[in-house]
């Protein structure tokens, strides 16, 4: 069985721990870093996000995804390509279900993530395939949220894992208070997929002694940032 952990920091000692991992483990080769671009939906009534807020069993995001290069900071630079993901978590349990999409999104970007009617009915047809309960919801983008992905494994235990920081969010929808900002999360995150349920042992020394094992959402923390929301 996988495991999938999340520990967050303050975004300022992202540094250090990226200094660690540099030291400790070693870089994918394939893919070591770039930035994450991702445009999430919600419901007039933001059920994805009170979802979280209520800490319900079952949880669904869906969201746009796509990859620009690591040193770049135009999100509408054109990447390889974007992608639909629909998210579930049940429980500890997590599964993911993701389609590319066709060229017609090469020009949906974060800084203008509205959807023409052609977008829309593939969006619709997509949904068709890998979840059909959500083509019942009024879903609309309403958040972006960008970071920088760096990509490791440790050596020994084969863990993967993600140290993801600089993170910004912006508003995609007129609903949230801070509408025309963006805000960048005072957190960053180390994320680890694999058989262990614990930090791997090359990274318990004490540069990584005060990060937090937490069930953190970059969706919700940017959505409590735009919103002032407050549980």
């Amino acid at each position: 069985m996988e495991y999938e952990t999340k520990y967050v920091f303050d975004e300022y000692r992202s540094a250090a721990v990226k200094q660690q991992l540099n030291h400790l483990c070693k870089h994918n080769s394939q893919f070591a870093k770039n930035t994450i671009h991702s445009v999430y939906f919600d419901t007039p009534n933001w059920s994805s996000a009170m979802g979280k807020a209520a800490s319900d069993y079952l949880k669904t995001k869906l969201r746009i995804r796509w990859y620009t290069p690591a040193d770049s900071t135009d999100t509408a630079l054109k990447p390889s390509g974007r992608f639909l993901e629909v998210k579930h978590k049940i429980g500890s349990t997590r599964q993911k279900h993701r389609l590319s999409l066709s060229e017609q999104f090469e020009t949906f970007n974060a800084k203008q993530p509205s959807l023409t009617s052609k977008q829309r009915e593939e969006l619709r047809h997509a949904l068709q395939q890998i979840e059909p309960a959500l083509l019942a919801m009024q879903l609309d983008p309403s958040l972006t949220v960008s970071y920088q992905r760096q990509r490791y494994y440790d050596p020994f235990s084969q863990t993967r894992i993600a140290l993801d920081s600089n993170i910004v969010c912006q508003s995609a929808s007129r609903q949230l208070t801070m509408a025309n900002s963006r805000i960048k999360l005072d957190k960053a995150v180390l994320e680890t997929k694999g058989t262990q349920r614990r930090l791997p042992t090359c990274l318990r020394g004490a540069g990584l002694a005060m990060i937090e094992k937490t069930a953190f959402s970059k969706y919700y923390e940017s959505y409590k940032l735009l919103s002032h929301y407050e549980q």
